[in-house]
């Protein structure tokens, strides 16, 4: 199973980066549809770009879990993954503009990719921890609150810099 579990988990990982990389463009693509606002960015705010990481890393997920005989642990390291790449993005996009005093599309690009590679990554390592089968339940509600956060926030955030757009200085859609 270990050999099969990490083709999946690169699988999951290229899926992650591919659909997030797309979801990008679909909100200004479909015509500001407030649907597609619920899952995909809607401005160039920090908050905002989490989204390209969390609902394809959930999607992958759901796929992988479906699909194939996983461990007990699968959910709760894969929640746990999720949970450390969307805190990842900001964590690291606000570590290198207040070293440098602005912001560059190749690092941003960079970070995204990072905290894909990280989530699955540490997924796989930590789906080996018997103790989290336990967990399964607390890992999943925090999941779930925090999709519940990016859809609520997307059309009423609180007015704090991560959800300010970069570009615009405006807030959600």
């Amino acid at each position: 199973m270990g050999s099969t579990m990490l083709k999946w988990d690169i699988i999951s990982t290229l899926t992650t980066i591919l659909l997030g990389t797309a979801s990008h463009f679909l909100y200004s693509l479909s015509g500001s549809f407030p649907a597609v606002g619920l899952f995909c960015p809607v401005n160039e705010s920090v908050w905002e770009h989490v989204k390209l990481l969390y609902f394809p890393a959930v999607l992958a997920s759901l796929v992988q879990y479906r699909l194939m005989p996983t461990p007990c642990a699968f959910l709760s390291s894969r929640c746990i993954g999720i949970l450390a790449g969307c805190a990842a993005i900001p964590l690291l996009y606000y570590s290198y503009t207040s070293l440098l005093g602005y912001g560059f599309l190749a690092a941003d690009i960079g970070i995204f990719v990072f905290s894909s590679c990280l989530c699955f990554a540490l997924s796989h390592i930590l789906t080996r921890c018997p103790q989290l089968c336990r967990k399964t339940s607390l890992w999943l509600l925090a999941t779930a609150i925090l999709g519940l956060c990016f859809m609520v926030f997307t059309f009423s955030p609180p007015h704090l810099p991560p959800f300010r757009d970069s570009v615009t200085g405006q807030y959600g859609a």
